[in-house]
């Protein structure tokens, strides 16, 4: 395997260039993307509409697909990601690129790429080379795309050196769901020329190697929960967190924070999801960072399934659970939580404490 070894948590070499005929060499702090991140919603222009100038709010978490910004074999629209880099950098916030699973069209149109069937969609096979090989165009392209940074001077420099750039979350092109997790429709184990080699030592090695190399220095956040496959005796779940583990700043990310409350301010608090469940989080000997999005608002509950889960508590409860269970120390929110007056205060608390 490939492995490279970029930064420390802490520092990291941001940007060179060339001013008057000189080489400035720029050394600049690094936040490791540890916070409190706004979750975006459709709403907006590319989706900007829940950026909030707010003093405890260390950035945004964007979800924005491959499919979005290329529209065509090599036609690339990155005026998306230039304006939400934008937006942020004016804030001092920083942007979570939150890599959403869907495929530019031309990719199972091509006639050497192998596709399989999922929930009625047509998707390209995980290991087709074809496939990894315009991954690995589009994530160079992005990678390289010049934006303004306002605080290097407003000169145009890569989007992996740009100082409101934070996180990456990236897609796992052609698994069922676009990451290590299953759907209601297809196990990965189900997907056609499945083998442990095939999704771990392959497709995973190869996503992961090409985004901590395009991306030097970028905190990288691996979409992964505990799968199985029809080996039961050894558990897919642990190969998987094998092979994470040997890149270096990396964060394992659900999206399945709650906690609950048998009624208003009575203990105990009740976190979800369980640490026995999701052991994968917990047992990475500080070689991992381990980060979440909310399950859901616990102001304005949108699915009646997630109620139970956050009744009768608050954000600051899922927080606290995961702090203390997971030690986690990243946070994707919904705008309503925090724009409910009544918990600001405890909000930047917390954003304080994660600093």
């Amino acid at each position: 395997m490939r492995k490279y070894s970029y930064q420390t948590r802490v520092f990291s070499t941001r940007s060179c260039s060339f001013f008057s005929g000189l080489l400035f060499f720029c050394f600049s702090f690094l936040s490791y993307g540890q916070g409190l991140y706004i979750l975006d919603g459709k709403n907006g222009t590319y989706r900007d509409g829940n950026i909030r100038d707010l003093d405890f709010i260390d950035g945004y978490a964007w979800r924005y697909s491959w499919k979005d910004l290329e529209t065509g074999q090599g036609r690339y629209n990155f005026a998306p990601l230039e304006h939400i880099v934008t937006k942020l950098a004016a804030k001092n916030q920083k942007l979570s690129w939150v890599m959403m699973g869907d495929i530019p069209t031309y990719i199972t149109s091509m006639r050497r790429v192998n596709t399989y069937i999922s929930g009625g969609v047509l998707k390209p096979s995980p290991w087709d080379s074809t496939v990894l090989e315009q991954y690995a165009n589009f994530i160079q392209a992005a990678a390289n795309y010049p934006i303004a940074d306002p605080q290097q001077g407003g000169r145009k420099v890569a989007l992996k050196y740009h100082s409101a750039f934070g996180l990456i979350h990236p897609t796992f092109p052609g698994l069922p769901d676009g990451a290590i997790r299953d759907n209601a429709s297809t196990k990965i184990y189900q997907v056609p020329g499945y083998s442990r080699s095939n999704l771990v030592d392959y497709h995973i090695d190869y996503v992961l190697d090409l985004v901590s190399r395009q991306f030097p220095g970028t905190p990288l956040v691996v979409s992964f929960w505990p799968i199985h496959d029809d080996n039961r005796r050894s558990p897919l779940w642990s190969d998987i967190q094998s092979e994470v583990l040997q890149f270096d700043n990396v964060m394992i990310w659900m999206d399945n924070l709650a906690a609950s409350r048998p009624c208003t301010n009575c203990n105990p608090v009740t976190g979800y999801p369980s640490s026995t469940w999701a052991q994968h989080m917990t047992n990475t000997g500080a070689r991992a960072r381990t980060g979440f999005q909310m399950l859901s608002s616990w102001d304005k509950t949108f699915n009646s399934k997630h109620v139970p889960k956050v009744k009768n508590a608050t954000p600051m409860d899922g927080i606290n659970y995961a702090i203390d269970d997971f030690d986690a120390d990243y946070f994707e929110i919904y705008v309503w939580d925090v724009e409910k007056t009544a918990w600001q205060a405890n909000l930047r608390q917390l954003h304080n404490q994660l600093q």
